[in-house]
């Protein structure tokens, strides 16, 4: 789930998946707080974060300088992830999305009323684990054993959603809708079709809709939402295989013209 520094350049290839379009999904907005909305995390990108601040200070320490920089995140660390290059767009060399969380799939959306009540508590709410459940370990891993190894993990939490959650999901959410056309770094993202916990538009919109030249989508179809933790091990390696694909041709490429420079 975090963004880790991981290392990635070349023509943008059309979509593996032929059937890839772009939708127009409705934006979930903060309806619980009417003064808040995605410019609140558009304020958030211009201020240090304790993580972007140590993933920064690895990146620029001397033994890593020059070296290719690149951001990886998987589900909710995408958005982790594209916060942190919204905070220094030109310090990173490209993003690795796997399953991005930027698009709420409609079945997983929290309801307006119950934003809206709960949000007339002013934030004495955020805490309450009474959002709805959607049960979504079953729909994020389809291998069965693993599915039953990570169920039964006990430091796993298991209670339903807490209101603040939701309602910052929402925002942030609507905020990359609303910035998809201010990504101009290289990016691969990869979602499966069968994907119920994030929405798969989350890919295919931000590859439409991005400036970059550099761009490549990577559909799966019928896999879930854990494309490297969760699918059966011939189907992970797939994923794992164009991933490593994508950031060798890249970071090479990257050395070399930084060598002949």
């Amino acid at each position: 789930m975090a963004a880790t520094p991981a290392g990635c350049s070349r023509k943008s290839p059309s979509p593996t998946h032929s059937g890839a379009t772009q939708s127009s999904p409705r934006i979930c907005s903060a309806m619980a707080d009417p003064t808040a909305s995605a410019a609140t995390w558009a304020t958030w990108t211009k201020s240090p974060r304790p993580r972007s601040v140590s993933l920064k200070s690895v990146r620029d320490n001397e033994p890593y300088r020059g070296l290719p920089r690149y951001l990886f995140g998987e589900s909710m660390g995408c958005a982790v992830t594209l916060l942190m290059y919204f905070q220094d767009p030109d310090g990173w060399d490209g993003l690795i999305f796997s399953a991005p969380l930027f698009i709420m799939p409609e079945p997983m959306k929290p309801s307006w009323w119950r934003l809206t009540a709960y949000g007339l508590l002013f934030g004495l709410a955020d805490t309450w684990a009474v959002m709805p459940d959607n049960k979504m370990v079953k729909k994020a891993i389809k291998d069965p054993e693993k599915l039953k190894m990570i169920a039964s993990n006990p430091m796993r939490y298991t209670g339903k959603p807490r209101v603040g959650t939701m309602r910052e999901l929402c925002r942030v959410c609507a905020f990359f809708q609303e910035s998809f056309e201010k990504v101009s770094a290289p990016f691969l993202t990869c979602h499966g079709t069968s994907d119920e916990v994030t929405a798969p538009e989350s890919s295919t919109a931000l590859y439409e809709r991005a400036k970059s030249s550099d761009k490549t989508l990577k559909l799966y179809d019928d896999m879930y939402h854990s494309l490297i933790q969760g699918e059966p091990d011939d189907n992970a390696q797939i994923v794992l295989k164009d991933m490593r694909e994508w950031l060798d041709a890249r970071a090479e490429k990257l050395l070399a013209s930084r060598a002949a420079s």
